[in-house]
Parts: C-alpha cells; sequence; structure tokens
C-alpha cells in the first residue's frame, strides 16, 4: 500500500459516484470553491460562477433558511448541519428545486472553513410527499382514505352529540360490479368508480365528507342532515349515478348505485357503530335489489347474533382450556433465492372437538369484539416460544392485537417467557398493523421499545393500507414493513402498484427496513423481485401448515430417540 489518505483525483471520482457536489467555504473571504463534478452532479451548468457564501445564500429561500441562517451567525460557530432547502427563481440550468445540504467547521492552520456537499433532494421530497398525500387520499380516486373519513365521521358524531343537532353517515356501493370487472376489466371498471366518485362530490356542500371505504364502495359523512334532506340527497345520489352513463375507453357503461343509510346519533355515537349500522342497511338494501336505498332499523337479527356470538366464545374459552388453539406455520422467502426461508410467520387456528381446524377469520372477529383476543395473543406466544426452543435456527413471527399492544400482560408473559433464553426473542418477530403502530405514538414506542430491549424484532403488517410515514417508522425503529397484498396483486400489469411498491422499497432501504410482500403468486414475484423487494410470501411459496416437514421431522427424530431409551 503506497498511499495513507485518499488524493484529490480519487476523492473526485467519489463524488462522482455518490451524484454529489461539494465545495469550500473559507469564511475569512466569504469564497466558495466547488469541486469540479459539481456542475454535472446538480445538472446545474453556471453553479461554479457563485464564488461567495452571500451569493449562494441569495438564491436560496427565505423560509427554508432560517435554522441554517441561526446556525451561521452563532458567534460559537461549531460542528455540522444539514438542512434542505428550495430556490428561489433562478436562470435555466441553475441547481434543482429541493437540495440538502451538509454543511461542517474546519478548524486548522489555514483558517476556519466550512466544507460543504450537495445532493439533489427533489425525487425523494416528490415521493415522500406522495406517501404523505397517500396517507389522507385514495390514490385512485383522490378522495379521502378509509382512516380519514372515519376520523371526519368521529367529528361529526362529536358535534351532533355536543349540539343536539342530526346527521348521518351513507354508504354508496356499486351495483354489479363483478359484472363490470369481468366484462369490460379492472382498469375500466377504476375508470368508473372514478367517475362516480366525481358525480357525488359535486352534490355535496361544505362541511360533508366523502371518502373511498371499499373497492366499490363510498363512504358520506353528512354534518347537520335531517331524516328527509338524506333521503332527499340520496335519490339525486342515484339518478346522478345512472344518467348520464359512464363514458369509458372501452365504451358506454350504464350503472346504478344502492344506498345504506345510519341517521346519528341514533344509530351510532361512535364511528364503528356507525359504519357498521350503514353496512347493514346497505346489505339489506341490495337484497331488494339493484338501486335501492334503506335506512337502517335494528331488528330480531340482532339478539339472533348475540346469541351466535356468546356461543363462539364459549367455544373458544373451552378451546384455550382444552389446548386446541394450535398453529400454522407460512413460509416466507427471499426473493433473491426462493429457496432460503427468511422466517416463518405463525397463523392461530383452533381444533374443534372432532378435529376440524377453523382459521383465524373464522373467530377471530368475535375474540376481539368480546375482549378475549388478549387470551389468544397469549397463548400464541406460548406456542411460539414452545416451537422456538425445539427447533434451533429457526425463526418465528407473530401477530399480536392492538389490544394486546397495550396491554401489560402480555408484556409480562413475554418477559417471563425470556427471561432465561434470550435467543429464543432474537429469534422472534412481533408483528402489529400499520394502524396500530399509529394509534397511540407515545404507547406505541414504549411498546416497541420494550420489545427490542428483550431482543426482538419489529414488523408492521398490511403497510400500504394507510401510508404512514416512514420517518414515524424510523423514529420506532421499525425492522420489516410488509406491503398489503392488495398492492401486490397484479402488480406486473399495474404500473401505478408497480411505481407505489418501487416507491416504498426504495425509502424502506434508505431506512434500512426490510420489505416483505404479501399474497404473492407466481406472475408477481419477478416483477416484486426487480422491484428490489426482500422477501416474498404467498401461496405460491408455501401454505399455512400445521405440520411442516421440519416440524414433522423434529416428530420422526423425538420418536426414535424415544424407542432407543426404551429399547
Amino acid at each position: 500500500m503506497t498511499g495513507t489518505r485518499i488524493d484529490a483525483e480519487d476523492l473526485a471520482l467519489a463524488l462522482k459516484g455518490l451524484g454529489d457536489a461539494a465545495f469550500v467555504w473559507r469564511l475569512a473571504d466569504d469564497r466558495l470553491i466547488w469541486s469540479e463534478n459539481a456542475e454535472e452532479a446538480l445538472d446545474a451548468p453556471g453553479l461554479a460562477r457563485i464564488d461567495t457564501g452571500a451569493a449562494l445564500r441569495a438564491l436560496l429561500d427565505d423560509e427554508d433558511c432560517r435554522n441554517r441562517d441561526a446556525w451561521l451567525s452563532d458567534p460559537h460557530l461549531r460542528g455540522s448541519l444539514v438542512s434542505e432547502f428550495r430556490w428561489k427563481d433562478c436562470p435555466a440550468g441553475v441547481p434543482p428545486r429541493w437540495t440538502e445540504e451538509r454543511l461542517t467547521l474546519v478548524e486548522d492552520s489555514r483558517g476556519p472553513r466550512l466544507v460543504g456537499v450537495l445532493r439533489d433532494a427533489s425525487a425523494r421530497r416528490a415521493r415522500e410527499n406522495r406517501l404523505s398525500y397517500l396517507a389522507f387520499f385514495d390514490q385512485t380516486t383522490g378522495h379521502l382514505n378509509r382512516p380519514r373519513l372515519r376520523e371526519h365521521l368521529a367529528q361529526v358524531i362529536a358535534r351532533t352529540l355536543a349540539t343536539h343537532g342530526s346527521a348521518a353517515y351513507l354508504i354508496v356501493g356499486l351495483d354489479n360490479m363483478a359484472g363490470v370487472n369481468d366484462a369490460y376489466g379492472y382498469d375500466v371498471a377504476d375508470a368508473v368508480i372514478v367517475q362516480l366518485g366525481a358525480r357525488l362530490e359535486k352534490l355535496l356542500r361544505v362541511g360533508d365528507s366523502l371518502g373511498r371505504v371499499a373497492g366499490a364502495k363510498f363512504g358520506v359523512a353528512l354534518p347537520d342532515r335531517s331524516r328527509a334532506e338524506v333521503e332527499e340527497l340520496v335519490a339525486q345520489m342515484q339518478a346522478a349515478a345512472r344518467d348520464p352513463v359512464v363514458r369509458t375507453q372501452a365504451g358506454q357503461v350504464a350503472i346504478t348505485v344502492s344506498v345504506g343509510a345510519a341517521l346519528l346519533p341514533d344509530h351510532g355515537r361512535a364511528t364503528h357503530d356507525a359504519m357498521a349500522a350503514a353496512e347493514e342497511a346497505l346489505f339489506r338494501a341490495r337484497a331488494q335489489g339493484p338501486n335501492s336505498f334503506m335506512i337502517y332499523e335494528s331488528r330480531g337479527g340482532g339478539a339472533e347474533l348475540r346469541r351466535r356470538n356468546i356461543t363462539m366464545a364459549g367455544q373458544i374459552v373451552t378451546a384455550l382450556q382444552e389446548n386446541r388453539i394450535t398453529l400454522a406455520y407460512q413460509p416466507v422467502v427471499r426473493s433473491d433465492d426462493p429457496k432460503v426461508m427468511a422466517f416463518h410467520e405463525c397463523l392461530i387456528r383452533m381444533r374443534d372437538p372432532s378435529g376440524r381446524i377453523s382459521a383465524a377469520a373464522d373467530f377471530m372477529p368475535v375474540a376481539e369484539q368480546l375482549g378475549l383476543v388478549r387470551m389468544l395473543d397469549r397463548r400464541v406466544l406460548e406456542l411460539a416460544f414452545a416451537t422456538l426452543r425445539d427447533v434451533p435456527n429457526l425463526r418465528l413471527s407473530i401477530n399480536v392485537s392492538p389490544q394486546s399492544a397495550l396491554d401489560r400482560d402480555w408484556m409480562r408473559s413475554l418477559r417471563e417467557l425470556s427471561e432465561e433464553r434470550r435467543d429464543l426473542t432474537e429469534r422472534l418477530i412481533v408483528e402489529i398493523t400499520e394502524a396500530t403502530a399509529i394509534h397511540d405514538g407515545g404507547q406505541t414506542a414504549d411498546f416497541i421499545t420494550n420489545l427490542r430491549n428483550l431482543g426482538c424484532a419489529m414488523a408492521v403488517d398490511d403497510f400500504g393500507a394507510g401510508y404512514t410515514s416512514f420517518r414515524h417508522f424510523k423514529r420506532l425503529k421499525i425492522d420489516i414493513v410488509k406491503i398489503d397484498g392488495v398492492f401486490v396483486k397484479g402488480v406486473e400489469n399495474n404500473p401505478d402498484n408497480r411505481t407505489l411498491v418501487r416507491t416504498l422499497v426504495e425509502i424502506a432501504r434508505n431506512f434500512e427496513i426490510m420489505t416483505v410482500a404479501e399474497m404473492v403468486g407466481e406472475a408477481e414475484a419477478k416483477t416484486l423481485r426487480e422491484l428490489g423487494v426482500d422477501c416474498l410470501q404467498g401461496y405460491h411459496f408455501g401454505r399455512p401448515e400445521l405440520h411442516p416437514a421440519w416440524l414433522r421431522d423434529l416428530d420422526r427424530s423425538r420418536s426414535a430417540l424415544g424407542k432407543a431409551e426404551g429399547a
């Protein structure tokens, strides 16, 4: 090795490779000296002619430079500063709109000077702005997404209760959407949904809120509305949907809508009650045929539903007592080599006395509604630990409900299980949903901190449904995000979904967060691999199994060992 320091030529090559521009700012005479690649790096001919700090500052947006100005004016200037700024209106070719600047003070025999590095931040800003937009709005229609509409509905309910007024919540559903999909394809169906949303919006007044709550359903929160006004508005909505026919690239499509309504506060004093009442009303309206409307009415079916829930609750409790709660394991594979297992997700199952297996969807909604989910989550934790003890080097993920994420008993159980085996928690991943991650920043942060102190990794499931800021996840120190399957299915033929996945992957990589795509089939795998997704999960790579091969091998080994000991 002939040298111990990077020479000027190699340094220039390094800067060129990074795509950064650099300068030295001599404080004694305010002189700027630029790196040779500066104009090329920022695609800014003439940049090198900005030869003083004052000339550079004159081109920067005043609002963005407050921290920069304060730092530079400090008589005890020291350390480093990272800031971002926009450029004022400049001649063509002068640097991009958004730039990241890193300034570091250097003091030696040559006098005090600042070493600066500039990087084009326009693309990253655009991506972050897009994600911030999607945190509030549906990507297809531009209307509110479901979480934000729920927030607006909560405000409407609160105001109605405070003023003793009346309001309403509607669900407007396109009739025969499956037929439109089959006849014209998903692109045309999306165009129909977009046009319907636009027509509904024209009928609303200031203070009303419109959001997309499902594929072909819109929710509408209506403050200060009487029953008669609701009925009149629904008639207008149904007329607007029918006439004129919707024009698409595939031709004209005739549509109708059915509507379910909940009158507030009579049919709901909380958002979930109001939304459930409107959904039930829509279900009953559709039973009468297309282009129907119904206002929610409480019926005897509620008693029957309560009886079914009580029966299911009894089955859950008995299954817990008789150790009939078990796990199925679904593999998550590396995208670059699907033969390599990154980890297995534990999925809860319930076995009845006859041996029939029930999936989570059959009993978890009742468990969540009746407060039994904490007991089930603790049982899953115990079963996962038992498997980790038995199978060295295996890595497992478990799902934790919002209730358990804030439950001290669940955390106490984890601590007790991990007291003597830190190596087990280091092979455990805890998954929470995106909604849980943003529900209560302080409590969620404490929950994640406790998990990380015990050695667990953290994953956010169903990511993309709410488009929470990645900066939020960076603060919470999330290790893994699982991209919601709705953005994965058909990604190879959907440019919007490809752009979204690519953006999520790029930002996740910047924050050193692993990405996992859910519901991946053979058709999507190649595209997701090209987009840089780290891991894949779906039936193509393995269905959930109660007794996967590696567990069967363990059972055979135990059986052989038992026979040998008994011989």
